[in-house]
Formats: structure tokens, C-alpha cells, sequence
């Protein structure tokens, strides 16, 4: 589903009306008040109306009535120094900043230019002597946490960071932060906005553009698959650099995607965005590609919060969470998206991609052809099955000890030995910094029993069988067919062939990170253990790929296109 224009404006208008003297009298420069009330129109402005005919590579779509929904709005005043300048008399003798507008009136649309119109009604009116706001913020859809602050400046607002993963009820929105002429727009100046009467105001309205807080990802697939009588489609996987199908025990292998989610997401966010445009040039990501469209009050990059952290889940999550991988049609649409945080610079000064990309996380399965499980392990190149494995390992140990006669000594046996992991080894919670978490090891049941490295009784010294096992090396191991693809979400620079290139991974706010399966190769990365906490990563060594053609939407799209080798 494409669609060419942006998710169209949302155009909020506000008339801020109390008793009027009739005049039609726009304060300009005198910005003192006299406690007579003050009419502001604000229009709020999803951002961008942008289509690829003014942006190289942009596309955009409408979005979902969820999406768009507005249950309530509080707006920020602000004086010239950006700090919070009171506007509306509170409980008791206190004064705020804000102004609060829940369940606005809704008014109409028009697609040629807004999505959704609503409108209401509030009285500015400030103590005798005090200034006149000078700029305003809205943040729609405030969460509970923001609106017991009460009264914040700006540098408030952007100090507010926390999760807001869950706001996807009510979509948390604020103000678009984007660069014009080297300096960052935050605030909107009201400046010449402010009027005596309703008609004058709403006849010069100060436009407020806002964006989501939240971005969203969406995956399909595109590959041609073989649909089973109970209407599961399962797809065949052939090794890298051929057409040769993968096979195990005489029965090709096909792979059976049980669901999907992101991974590596930030645990926090910034209400507000952060950017450097001091710094950072038009040609940040590229010559061709913008970072920053000042005519659109839009930016295209962010800088991420200070020691920011990360979120992971297990296998079995993965499965069970996203399992539409269909997204279809425009009548018709499938719930195959979810919503992430945004996730860019961790480096303010040069803008260079995260240090630790989100990336999209796919749980599979490896069936026969009827769609039944096949479980195996593959050790030196060869597949085994499970037992066979533990037999092999047994034969390769070459260990013995006392038989239980204790006349003589027998060899070892799978019934002396286990399958391990690395989570295994640390009260079964994997490390995040060991390498190779995939890999499956060999070690004794019994760790008191004694080994010798001979049959002969009269070698009496003792051998570290543990150590001797673990020797021989690891394998992979499809428990119950189980595994996993993997890739980084790419952003709008994501076909630069510059592994360090700016832009090229990351996640930015208000857009839409749609990736299409078009290709499969390889048998993934094997799962042993699905309640495992899953850190991503890729077999060393193994001709394991997935293919996906990514378009980032913006609520914004750009159609880019991966290979995701393993």
C-alpha cells in the first residue's frame, strides 16, 4: 500500500475569546498587559505536506483514526527568554502557564490539505503589569505524568524524558522541532498574534505543526509461498549462492514464520526532538537527501538521550506478539505494525547513527513440506539429529571412567553428558557482551564423577572433562525447529554503501519503517532455548541470510531496498 501524500495536515483551530471591548486592537510590541482578555487562533498542524515532487524520495501516508485521535491539548505560553510566563489564574491565588482543552469540537475534513479539524474556545488573560506570552508549545494527548508538572518552560518540556512506549491510545504529539537558517525552531512566536476580538484572531492564526512522539513499523513479505491445507503458508529457504534447497534427513526444509516485533528499542524518549543544526549541514546524510526541510517545519534526524538503554525480549515474545505479516488493503488493513521509540545520534556534535541501531526481529520456524517441525543441530558442517549429536560428542571425547562393576572403566555416553548455552552459565540469563549466544556446548550431568583420558587402569590421572568438551567446539541447534531473523531498521540514507554513513540505520519519530520480505536464504539463527532473552545476532561463519526491501513512511515513506546477510 502506497500512498503519495503525506499523512495530510491536522489543522486544530483554537480562538482563545473572553468579554471583548470591541476593538480590534493587536498589541504588536507593547506586550504588557492590562488584564483584559487577549484571542489567539492557533492552527495545529501535523507536519508536512510534502510529496516526492518536492522532496527527493519522500512519500507519505495517511494515518489510522487511532493515530489521529485528540482527546485533549495543553499548550505551553512562554516569554521571550523561553521561560513560563503565566496566561490563566489556577486554584487558589496560583497562576500557570497552560492552557488545557479536552474532547475539542470536531469540526470537518478536507483531504486536500487537513486531515482533521477541531476547534475550541479559552480566555488568556494575565495579572495587570505582566507580559504578554511571546511564543507557545502544544503537546497533545498529555500524558497523566506531564500535566501534574503544571506550569514548564521550554527547558522543562525538553528535560522531559521518559517511556512513552505505551501512548499508543492516545498518541503523544509536540511541537516539530526542525533548523532554519542554522538556529532550532522550537517555540512558536505569537508575536502580532494576539487581538482584542474573536474575528480579528481568527483571521490571523499563529500555526503550530506537531509530530508524534512515537514511530511505527510495519513488515510484509513478498516471497512465493506454499500454502498448506490449513491455510499456513510456509516458505523454501535455499543455501547462499545457490538454487540448491536446504535439506535434513532426506526432506527439504521450509521455513514457517510464527511472528515478529522490534528489538534494541530505547527504553526512554524526549518529548521534545533534539538537534544540532549549528553543527550539522544540509548535506548531513547526503547530497541528495535532507536531514531538515525548513519550508515544511520538518526534521528528518534526532539525538537520542544521555546513557540511553535498551529493551529485549525472548523468543517465545517475538512469536506471539505481531503474527500478521499481511497488511492488507485500504478498506481492508491488518494489524501487522507496531510502535517504537525514537532511536538516532547518540552524538550531538557529529549527528553518526546509534551506536546500538533498533532493528526488526522475526521468529521462525523450520517445518517439512506438511508443516511439521523439524528439529536438528549441525556440528563441523555435518546435521544431526539431537541424540545423534550427543552421540558424536560422546565418540569424540574419548573419555572413561570406573564402570560400575569397579573392575574395570567404560566409555562416556550421552547419558553422562547435556547441551548447554551461554545463558546456561549465568543463572540461565545470557550475556549481552558474550559473542556467539546462538552456540550450543557439551558438558557433564555429574559434575562429581572422575574422568580419565584412557581406558587403561592404570592411568590414574584425572582429566578436566568439562574443559575437554567444551574443546570440541560448538554447535547449532534448531530445538523444536525454532529460529530467528534479524535486521537493522534503516533510515532515509539506508542504501549508502558506507557502512558509516549518516542516516543510513536509525529511528525517528512520526515515521513509518515498512519493510517487505523479498528474499530468504539460510536457516536463520538457531533458538535452543526460547525463553532466552534474544540479543541479536548472526551465525559466524554461516551463509544465512534474509532479504528485505525497506520503505520508511512518515506517516513519512522512503523506498529503500536491504540485503541482510548472515
Amino acid at each position: 500500500m502506497r500512498l503519495k501524500k503525506l499523512f495530510m495536515p491536522m489543522f486544530v483551530g483554537l480562538a482563545f475569546v473572553g468579554c471583548s471591548n470591541g476593538e480590534d486592537f493587536n498589541p504588536g510590541n507593547d506586550n504588557e498587559t492590562n488584564e483584559d482578555p487577549k484571542y489567539l487562533t492557533v492552527s495545529i498542524n501535523t507536519t508536512g505536506t510534502m510529496t516526492r515532487a518536492t522532496t527527493p524520495d519522500g512519500e507519505y501516508e495517511a494515518g489510522t483514526d487511532a493515530e489521529n485521535k485528540v482527546t485533549s491539548v495543553r499548550f505551553y505560553f512562554l516569554d521571550e527568554n523561553n521561560a513560563a510566563i503565566n496566561v490563566k489564574k489556577s486554584t487558589g491565588e496560583n497562576w500557570v502557564n497552560y492552557y488545557d482543552v479536552d474532547s475539542p469540537n470536531y469540526k470537518g475534513d478536507d483531504m486536500n490539505n487537513v486531515e482533521k479539524i477541531l476547534k475550541a474556545t479559552l480566555v488568556i488573560q494575565s495579572q495587570k503589569g505582566d507580559k504578554l506570552p511571546s511564543s507557545i508549545m502544544a503537546v497533545l494527548n498529555p500524558t497523566a505524568e506531564l500535566k501534574e508538572k503544571g506550569s514548564m518552560g521550554l527547558t522543562d518540556l525538553n528535560n522531559f524524558i521518559k517511556d512513552f512506549s505505551t501512548t499508543t491510545t492516545n498518541f503523544l504529539m509536540s511541537n516539530s522541532v526542525y533548523a532554519k537558517d542554522g538556529t532550532k525552531m522550537e517555540a512558536v512566536s505569537v508575536d502580532n498574534h494576539l487581538y482584542t476580538t474573536a474575528d480579528a484572531a481568527e483571521a490571523d492564526p499563529v500555526i503550530i505543526h506537531v509530530e508524534r512522539v512515537l514511530a511505527k513499523t510495519r513488515l510484509t513479505v513478498g516471497l512465493t509461498a506454499v500454502t498448506l491445507e490449513n491455510g499456513v503458508k510456509i516458505y523454501k529457504t535455499t543455501k547462499s549462492g545457490t538454487k540448491e534447497t536446504e535439506t535434513f534427513g532426506g526432506e527439504d526444509i521450509y521455513v514457517k514464520f510464527l511472528g515478529w516485533n522490534v528489538t534494541a528499542t530505547t527504553k526512554k524518549s524526549r518529548l521534545l526532538k533534539e538537534i544540532n543544526p549549528a553543527a550539522w549541514k544540509s548535506d548531513l546524510f547526503s547530497n541528495s537527501i535532507l536531514w531538515n526541510t525548513a519550508d515544511y517545519c520538518r526534521s528528518f534526524w534526532a539525538v537520542n538521550p544521555t546513557e540511553i538503554e535498551y529493551k529485549y525480549g525472548d523468543f517465545t515474545n517475538h512469536a506471539q506478539v505481531i503474527k500478521d505479516f499481511d497488511a492488507g488493503t485500504t478498506e481492508n488493513p491488518k494489524v501487522n505494525y507496531t510502535y517504537l521509540q525514537e532511536n538516532a545520534s547518540d552524538d550531538y556534535k557529529n549527528g553518526t547513527d546509534p551506536t546500538t541501531p533498533s532493528q526488526v526481529i522475526i521468529a521462525a520456524q523450520l517445518v517439512n513440506e506438511k508443516g511439521a517441525a523439524m528439529e536438528f543441530a549441525e556440528y563441523a558442517g555435518i546435521r544431526y539429529t539431537i541424540d545423534g549429536l550427543l552421540t558424536k560428542y560422546a565418540e569424540l571425547a574419548d573419555l572413561w571412567t570406573v564402570n560400575a562393576a569397579g573392575n574395570g572403566r567404560r566409555q562416556i555416553t550421552t547419558d553422562d553428558i547435556k547441551l548447554f548455552t551461554d545463558a546456561d552459565e549465568h543463572d540461565n540469563e545470557t550475556q549481552k557482551e558474550t559473542e556467539n549466544r546462538y552456540k550450543v556446548y557439551v558438558k557433564l550431568k555429574d559434575e562429581a564423577t572422575i574422568w580419565y583420558a584412557s581406558e587403561d587402569k592404570t592411568d590414574n590421572t584425572p582429566v578436566n572433562a568439562n574443559e575437554r568438551l567444551k574443546s570440541m567446539g560448538s554447535a547449532k541447534v534448531w530445538k523444536g525447529g525454532n529460529t530467528y531473523y534479524y535486521f537493522e531498521i534503516h533510515h532515509l540514507n539506508g542504501e549508502a554503501t558506507a557502512e558509516n554513513a549518516k542516516g543510513k540505520y536509525g529511528v525517528v519519530r512520526n515515521h513509518v519503517y515498512a519493510a517487505n520480505i523479498h528474499s530468504l536464504v539460510g536457516l536463520g539463527t538457531p533458538v535452543y532455548d526460547p525463553e532466552e532473552v534474544i540479543y541479536p545476532e548472526k551465525p559466524g561463519g554461516d551463509d544465512t541470510y534474509i532479504a528485505a526491501e525497506i520503505r520508511i513512511l512518515s506517516w513519512r515513506i522512503v523506498n529503500q531496498n536491504i540485503d541482510l546477510e548472515w
